[in-house]
């Protein structure tokens, strides 16, 4: 089993660098346009900076929104580039991206849920500062007979260990 000994947003810049840094972008576009694969590539990592910067704010929402490609959310080059023939759709490297800065706003949102509370909000703190705490949190889930919150937490620890 992988071990997360890393936050939360780290999830998502993580995701950046291991799927977006080695060219798969670059790659990916260079076949059907490859008179757009090194401006895609640096839209791909710029977008994903913006990502990994809102995610480091806490803002997990406006991360997977940029990962999305969502035109409200990108700066207007960003959106005016994405307006063309090229499209980051298909491609594995942006859509395993993409999958991280999902599973960043779900346990996110999951954490806000279960985070009412003084001993709630102190474990959901650090869950946000070490992920491996998510399965702290799954046992006082149980041992506050809350089985299906519990069984999220464990689920979302398995996910992101799936990231790896």
């Amino acid at each position: 089993m992988v071990r997360l000994k890393r936050r939360l947003d780290e999830l998502v810049a993580d995701a950046g660098e291991c799927h977006l840094r080695g060219g798969a972008v670059h790659d990916w576009v260079a076949g059907p346009w490859p008179n757009w694969a090194a401006r895609f590539a640096w839209l791909a990592l710029t977008v994903a900076e913006g990502a990994a910067g809102a995610a480091r704010q806490g803002d997990y929402r406006r991360a997977r929104k940029l990962a999305e490609l969502n035109a409200v959310y990108l700066p207007e080059w960003a959106a005016d580039a994405l307006d063309s023939e090229v499209s980051l759709e298909g491609c594995a490297a942006w859509a395993a991206f993409r999958a991280a800065c999902e599973l960043a706003e779900r346990i996110d949102c999951f954490l806000a849920a279960v985070g009412r509370g003084p001993q709630g909000a102190g474990l959901a703190a650090d869950c946000r500062e070490c992920l491996e705490t998510l399965l702290v949190l799954a046992d006082w889930c149980d041992d506050r007979g809350q089985p299906a919150a519990a069984a999220e937490a464990r689920r979302l620890h398995a996910l992101a260990c799936g990231l790896g």
